[in-house]
């Protein structure tokens, strides 16, 4: 073989994975790039959309952050989390969670989102000590698809002796029917 036949063979079992990679999202990103190139940035951004609903409507339902914060979240991203884990008896628990790939329902031109959350509490060791399915209810009703959706879970573990416990809480997608679960674990001292 040749210098030049095997940088060619080399070229197309390169090129061959790249092209396996193609797909809606790929092209739509393409056609993107290509508005954006010619001073079409408004087309460029719907475009992207097509590529992100691509991924978005392939994606399970996925946890992108759960933590534990500091007061009220006030929005998307609008929290302040907390340095640890470890809370005193009786003090508030504030949970922060963005869902992803969750699905949408257009009813009467508004697209509606709807997840429940269960809670369920075990030791370290996995012995559940409670359980409370529907402990939170989230809906939101919009003209868009929102992708930028948050929960916020309040738990008052008010007379849990101190120890290591850790939170498990099963999100259920009611439109797509789909599950993602967050385990948290913390601490309570006196």
């Amino acid at each position: 073989m040749s210098r030049k036949t095997g940088l060619a063979a080399l070229a197309v079992a390169i090129m061959l994975p790249t092209a396996a990679w193609a797909g809606p999202a790929a092209d739509a990103a393409a056609r993107s790039e290509t508005l954006l190139k010619a001073g079409k940035p408004l087309q460029a951004w719907t475009t992207m959309q097509e590529a992100v609903d691509a991924v978005w409507n392939r994606m399970p339902l996925t946890i992108g952050k759960a933590l534990f914060v500091v007061g009220d979240p006030q929005g998307y991203g609008m929290y302040n989390p907390r340095e640890n884990n470890v809370f005193k008896s009786g003090e508030p628990m504030v949970v922060y969670v963005e869902p992803l790939g969750f699905g949408h329902k257009l009813v009467n031109g508004i697209q509606q989102i709807v997840l429940d959350v269960d809670l369920i509490l075990t030791d370290r060791k996995g012995k559940e000590l409670l359980s409370r399915e529907g402990f939170g209810k989230f809906e939101l009703n919009s003209r868009k698809k929102n992708r930028e959706f948050f929960m916020k879970l309040t738990l008052n573990l008010k007379g849990a002796p101190p120890g290591d416990y850790i939170l498990v809480m099963p999100i259920r997608d009611r439109v797509r029917n789909m599950k993602a679960t967050v385990t948290l674990p913390f601490s309570i001292v006196k």
